[in-house]
């Protein structure tokens, strides 16, 4: 779809600058082995090596992905003649929400009565969110837990989800995908690091717990684990919403900026 190419946005810009002269270069991997190989030496300064040689065979070899047959049964749901204009259409992309969570690596906790994801690797999620330029409005969210349960010392399976949100169609994968769904009449707010102490005296009589990432609090109430989560400072950005606001407005849940409420 090169009609989308100029209409991608994120967080990153596909670019590194090099600490050595402060020049930055584009992050192209669509390229030769030799290409992607003279580009990592570039980027880490260094003369080949073992190590560099095959992360740019990694990254120059093609895989085939071959997803489980309930996600193919899910497209089903979408009636054959809903279509979307492409020419209105921007993407919000994170690569890795969660980072931190990322970055530390660690199998991370999970809570045993909802099913929600603390911390660690699980939280670290793969955001896709298509929206509308003429208003913005996001119409197709797409979630990878990439490390959605550990089989193995280096081994994880992942779940994917996707919701669409346009006027007239209203599809999401959640009940096909993730079946840990339990009835839970518990009221269960979800805050980060940084809220720990905003909310002790409100919302007495409901659980509060402390949960990474902005996409994986919005993805755990899609999964009807938690009811409401409030971000209280300038920590969530269109990259880490689009694609789970999406995926909530295709169970006719909301994101709203409180400020322009009251």
């Amino acid at each position: 779809y090169p009609s989308l190419k100029d209409r991608i946005y994120g967080e990153e810009d596909g670019s590194l600058k090099l600490q050595s002269s402060n020049e930055k270069i584009p992050i192209n991997v669509d390229c030769s082995q030799n290409d992607i190989l003279d580009l990592l030496q570039k980027v880490f300064n260094t003369e080949s090596t073992e190590s560099i040689q095959a992360l740019a065979k990694i990254v120059s070899s093609s895989s085939d992905v071959n997803l489980p047959e309930q996600y193919y049964q899910s497209f089903e749901k979408i009636p054959s003649d809903i279509s979307i204009d492409l020419s209105n259409i921007g993407i919000w992309i994170d690569p890795v929400d969660g980072t931190q969570q990322y970055i530390h690596g660690t199998d991370g906790r999970i809570d045993e009565n909802t099913g929600i994801a603390r911390d660690g690797l699980p939280t670290a999620l793969v955001l896709i969110g298509c929206f509308k330029i003429d208003d913005g409005n996001p119409v197709v969210g797409v979630i990878n837990r990439a490390f959605n349960k550990k089989i193995d010392g280096h081994t994880w399976t992942g779940l994917i989800y996707w919701g669409t949100a346009l006027p007239n169609a209203k599809f999401n994968n959640l009940s096909d995908v993730y079946k840990g769904n339990k009835r839970n009449d518990k009221q269960i707010f979800l805050h980060g690091t940084a809220d720990v102490n905003t909310f002790n005296s409100i919302l007495n009589d409901w659980i509060k717990m402390e949960v990474a990432a902005c996409g994986n609090k919005l993805l755990s109430i899609a999964l009807k684990q938690a009811n409401i989560t409030l971000v209280t400072k300038a920590a969530a950005f269109n990259w880490d919403l689009c694609a789970a606001h999406a995926i909530m407005l295709s169970i006719d849940g909301q994101i709203l900026d409180l400020s322009k409420l009251m």
